[in-house]
Order: structure tokens, then sequence, then C-alpha cells
């Protein structure tokens, strides 16, 4: 089974294209795939508009806690406590979302799956890490085959 971290902005990509969350959904609902997200991804997500919201719905996302906790961004019942062994710093980025993307990256190196992101640092940090990491276009091309 292969698995993926997805990050936010792949729950946008997935809610544009109709072909790629029916094939997600028949890919999951096989076992060939497994979409993980965290709290970060479901909680921005939430604030998204209805028609995307409604657009991935029905797509079985596995939730999974986040490597570490971050005092004012963590769902302490979604969180693992501690740091990883330090892989925060090696996975934030700069900007408002740096803490979202470290966890997120964190995440994703803990779970030992593929990473999925459009954002350039995070992809750069993700891979210097030795994180397996997609664009969100290769994602879908492979859920299309």
């Amino acid at each position: 089974m292969r698995r993926f971290m997805l990050d936010s902005m792949v729950l946008d990509a997935l809610a544009e294209s109709q072909p790629a969350t029916a094939a997600a959904i028949r890919r999951i609902e096989s076992g060939e795939i497994a979409l993980l997200i965290t709290h970060v991804q479901r909680d921005q997500f939430a604030k998204a508009p209805a028609w995307k919201q409604a657009a991935v719905a029905e797509i079985a996302f596995e939730t999974v806690d986040t490597s570490s906790a971050v005092w004012g961004v963590s769902n302490w019942g979604e969180s693992r406590w501690g740091d990883a062994e330090g892989s925060l710093d090696a996975f934030r980025t700069g900007g408002r979302g740096g803490i979202h993307d470290a966890l997120i990256g964190s995440t994703a190196a803990w779970e030992g799956v593929v990473l999925v992101t459009n954002d350039d640092d995070l992809f750069k940090k993700a891979a210097a890490a030795s994180v397996e990491t997609w664009r969100p276009s290769r994602l879908i091309e492979f859920l299309l085959a």
C-alpha cells in the first residue's frame, strides 16, 4: 500500500478534479493507497469554500497525530509529545505557515510516507531530509493511471 501525506493545498487540487477524487476513493477502497492528513490540514481546510469541502467529503482520509506538539498550534489530543528528534527545525519554512509546514513535513517523515506538496520551500526541505516528495500533479497522474 502506498501512503501519502497531503499538504493542505493538495486538498484544493483534489477538490478541483472530480476524476482524481473519484480515483482516490476507488484506490482507497481497494486498499491500494492511504491519503493521510493531520489536524493541521483538517483545520486549514475547514476554512475552504463549502463547495471544496463537499467535493472531497467522500474521501476517507486517514488522520494521524502530528509528530510533535507546538503550543498555540497543535490540538493536544492529536499530537505526539516531544519533537521527534528535533525534526521540526529541519522542516520549518518561512512566512506565516512555517510551523504548520514543519508539522506536516516532520509527520510525513515520522510516518515514512510520501509528502505531497506544491510549496517550494517545504518540497526542498523534505527532499533534503530524505523524504520522498511529490507535486500534486504527480499524485493526480498516479491516481488516474
